[in-house]
């Protein structure tokens, strides 16, 4: 690690690192999962992680070809963990460490090896007299003795030298008495020691002397699941109170049986992790084991709940007795600080016989893994939930997950799979008489018809959704349905509709204390305002939106209304406005794996940068939106894209070209039934035909694109109005 940052200006285009946890309770990391890391690191979305782990290696190696990479592969238990990992360009180095020999790599792949030694006898004195201070020097021999008992290796010569400190009264030949008559014990149960036994002799020596409350803890924490833990985790273990606990970790850190991660969480290297797990083995009956990894996972259902209900009000009831959080954010950062911890406790529950728990976490947390954009927890969380249903034969739970694994691949831009995930949950909803769960899988499908530009049949969707939560009178999903419809009526130019639906829907979900749904209709509703001109009512309100959203840490539709933002300031006349949020608004998208919104926030970033005169940029993010939207089958944005291009071109003097580009958008748009999409298609067309000097035939293009808007209320229709007044 020290000599890795040291080279970092040798590899100019940056380092990967991971912790390949070779060795330790815990399971080593999955080649699979590191190079879905590692391709994320190089810019790769979520969505575009191939599944299979062939592709991801190869996918990983052409990203590395001719980069100047530093790949740091730490902890690794066997070549097989290392392999598919191996850049594959001689323009990359590869650092693997290991307390394997690793032969291999060796033979099959050239590796260079390179045996660490132990510390250097005067550099392990230093080490002890930094960390001892002047007994070190006033008792030369029993130091050296001291240094050579801890075979020199960093970890025991810390352990024991805070030993040394707890007892100042003790001569250091005392302690090396007492450490060699340790080790002695040790190599009577274990004849086959090398020098490594020196660890666990020191912590053998260490760990005898802590009180049994410390000594309790220490046992435990070797089996909680997660990378870190803080201190309500460690007294959940325990069942101890939690100043109790805290007196515990203080006397393990103090120890360094443990060390503090930040402020109030607390890891183990992996050899104090595997001596605490065997210890706990060893020492606590199985009853004892489970009962206190009962403890923890209720625990962190507690903790999850009461933030979820602190973010999601309408939703969810803290449980009595549980942690409270005085505001959204600290909930927010209760999740965000226990995020690996929690998914390492999901999993570990479902693995290890605790299903209930496993799936009450997956269900209780869904809604924070999705609007924070965490979907491959999301995936993983819910693979387990659709697996513990599916064994318990719990037809309600499965068809849950399957529409919160419908919700993931919608955020992918994943449609065809998102559908199939949506329809066998519908078909169980149907089948158990679910009305609900039939009303929220609807609405989604009602949001994957719409995406793909079918008004008609999302409008369907929407109105079974509509009549299903009326009849049961679920407000919240009535609320959800009046919303989806305005934006299908706001996107068919029944802009009147849209203003009432998105109006209802918002007092309603006010009523529930609904926030983050709030701020939804709230941006959606600024986003007809802007159809209108309304451009300062329309900010006011997407600013509110981002607010509330931001508050209950809704990262995906920040991301979206960031780019309605963008695309309301555009056109409002203010380029470098737009051009701020529309970036911010990729930059989320992109961090998030959503294609859509990827795909949505280019097109705009198009549009501002024509505006801007600046046609070379115009024109690269018209084209990489074309690309995302026609990979989708987003097909609203693909004619979006194409009008961009096409008024980019006219600009730099191809309109022949351009034309092409404006007629594929006018049959898209024709085929959607989009008024407002048709006449800017054909606003482009008479651009492009005045331009080759084609003027009946350009202002025959104007006067189509202003009938269709004469009898809606936008601006673009008086532009159209002023534009043929003047080119009469």
């Amino acid at each position: 690690m020290h000599w890795a940052h040291r080279m970092a200006e040798h590899f100019p285009d940056g380092q990967l690192y991971v912790d390949l946890r070779g060795y330790g309770p815990e399971q080593p990391t999955d080649p699979g999962e590191v190079l879905a890391g590692f391709l994320r690191a190089l810019g790769v979305s979520p969505a575009d992680v191939p599944y299979d782990l062939a592709e991801r290696s190869a996918r990983y190696r052409s990203l590395l070809a001719d980069r100047q990479i530093l790949v740091l592969l730490d902890n690794a238990r066997s070549a097989e963990a290392v392999r598919p990992l191996l850049p594959g360009s001689p323009s990359c180095l590869t650092l693997v460490t290991s307390r394997d020999s690793l032969a291999g790599l060796v033979a099959r792949h050239g590796a260079r090896r390179i045996d660490l030694p132990r510390l250097p006898a005067p550099e392990a004195l230093d080490l002890l007299r930094t960390l001892i201070g002047g007994r070190v020097t006033a008792e030369p021999v029993p130091a050296v003795a001291l240094m050579e008992g801890c075979a020199r290796l960093p970890l025991a010569l810390r352990i024991a030298a805070e030993l040394a400190v707890t007892r100042p009264a003790s001569s250091l030949a005392d302690l090396v008495t007492e450490l060699g008559d340790e080790r002695s014990r040790l190599d009577r149960l274990d004849a086959g020691a090398d020098d490594r036994t020196a660890v666990g002799t020191v912590l053998s020596w260490s760990y005898h002397r802590l009180s049994p409350p410390e000594a309790a803890l220490f046992r435990l924490l070797g089996l909680h699941p997660g990378p870190d833990l803080d201190a309500p985790a460690a007294a959940a273990l325990t069942g101890a109170d939690l100043a109790e606990a805290r007196r515990a970790l203080d006397a393990l850190v103090r120890a360094h049986l443990v060390e503090p991660v930040d402020a109030d969480r607390y890891g183990q290297h992996d050899l104090l992790r595997a001596y605490a797990a065997a210890h706990a083995d060893a020492e606590d009956p199985p009853e004892e084991r489970t009962a206190a990894l009962t403890r923890l996972l209720d625990h962190y259902l507690a903790g999850a709940t009461a933030a979820m209900a602190a973010l999601v009000p309408a939703n969810r009831e803290a449980p009595p007795g549980g942690p409270a959080y005085p505001d959204p954010s600290a909930a927010r950062a209760w999740l965000d600080g226990h995020r690996a911890s929690l998914v390492a406790a999901i999993v570990f529950a479902a693995e290890r016989g605790w299903p209930n728990q496993a799936a009450r976490l997956a269900e209780t947390l869904w809604r924070y893994f999705d609007t924070a954009g965490h979907y491959l927890d999301a995936l993983a969380t819910q693979g387990h939930a659709l697996t513990i249903a599916r064994d318990a034969g719990d037809r309600a739970a499965e068809a849950t997950a399957l529409h919160h694994l419908a919700t993931v691949y919608r955020r992918w831009g994943r449609y065809e799979e998102a559908a199939g995930y949506c329809q066998r949950a519908l078909a169980i909803h149907r089948e158990i008489g679910d009305r609900a769960g039939m009303g929220a899988a609807l609405n989604t499908m009602g949001v994957l018809s719409r995406r793909l530009g079918r008004y008609t049949e999302a409008m369907a969707h929407y109105r079974q959704s509509l009549e299903i939560h009326q009849a049961i009178g679920d407000q919240v999903g009535i609320g959800l349905a009046l919303g989806n419809l305005a934006i299908v009526y706001d996107q068919l130019g029944r802009y009147a509709e849209a203003v009432d639906h998105h109006r209802q829907a918002l007092e309603l979900l006010r009523e529930q204390d609904e926030r983050g749904d709030v701020g939804i209709i709230l941006g959606n509703l600024g986003v007809a305002y802007a159809r209108h001109g309304s451009y300062a009512q329309a900010v006011d309100h997407l600013e509110q939106a981002l607010g509330l959203l931001r508050a209950v840490g809704n990262r995906a539709a920040e991301g979206d209304f960031l780019d309605e933002l963008g695309y309301v300031h555009h056109r409002w006349g203010e380029p470098e406005k737009a051009q701020q949020y529309l970036h911010q608004a990729l930059s989320i998208q992109r961090e998030l794996g959503n294609r859509d919104g990827q795909a949505a926030a280019l097109m705009h970033l198009g549009m501002a940068y024509v505006r801007a005169d600046r046609p070379a940029d115009a024109l690269r993010y018209g084209r990489q939106a074309l690309d995302v939207a026609r990979e989708l089958g987003e097909r609203r944005v693909e004619a979006g894209a194409l009008d961009c291009l096409g008024t980019t071109l006219t600009v730099l003097g191809q309109p022949d070209t351009a034309l092409r580009h404006h007629e594929q958008a006018l049959a898209l748009a024709k085929e959607l039934d989009d008024r407002y999409g048709r006449a800017r298609a054909l606003d482009g067309l008479g651009r492009a035909l005045a331009v080759l000097g084609r003027r009946e035939d350009a202002r025959r293009r104007w006067q189509e694109a202003l009938d269709l808007l004469s009898d809606l209320a936008v601006p673009e229709a008086d532009e159209l109005r002023d534009g043929l007044a003047e080119y009469a």
